[in-house]
């Protein structure tokens, strides 16, 4: 799972690389090399670093979140618990929160770097696009017996494609117009 981390950061640099290049040429070799090393990472993280094992279905919303409150939770000494820092007070466990959070931040790459590929590319359709990706891998990751269909990673998946188009439309792009130099 720290692979995901990585590449982010990876992903992340790289792009902020490519906005400081000012001859397209340079642009385009470095968003061809953060785009070669985000999608190696990211087969990586969804089915070569995992091992075979039987596959299960989850269809219910943060049932495994759910699962990992201690019980029983007082509702008032949730926000306050968190807010401290005192996690165990509120989960027995916080890989689901994990797991969740590594999910998000896989995606946010895909949704500031597709329309960077496909400028004619609406926002609907670059999420569009993050859903099947990331209803396709949910299936091979069941059918190969590689991972779980889970509602909550569909559900985080999409999160951080919304979060990447965001970051991609407010400005973390390159300057139009340095492609042609």
């Amino acid at each position: 799972m720290r692979g995901i981390l990585i590449v982010c950061m990876l992903v992340a640099a790289g792009y902020l690389a490519v906005q400081a290049g000012k001859r397209g040429r340079f642009r385009k070799q470095v968003l061809s090399f953060v785009s070669i090393c985000y999608a190696a990472g990211f087969i990586y993280s969804t089915f070569l670093s995992r091992s075979p094992g039987h596959s299960r279905i989850n269809l219910m919303p943060f049932l495994f979140i759910f699962r990992s409150l201690r019980h029983p939770v007082e509702p008032g000494n949730i926000w306050p618990a968190v807010r401290s820092g005192q996690w165990e007070m509120v989960f027995t466990t916080l890989s689901p929160i994990k797991s969740a959070v590594l999910n998000v931040f896989l995606f946010i790459p895909f949704g500031f770097l597709l329309p960077e590929w496909k400028k004619q590319m609406t926002a609907r359709q670059v999420l569009a696009a993050g859903f099947m990706i990331s209803c396709l891998i949910e299936v091979i990751q069941a059918v190969i017996g590689l991972g779980w269909f889970d509602i909550d990673d569909l559900l985080c998946n999409y999160t951080g494609s919304v979060l990447g188009i965001l970051l991609y439309k407010a400005g973390l792009r390159p300057v139009r117009g340095t492609e042609n130099e």
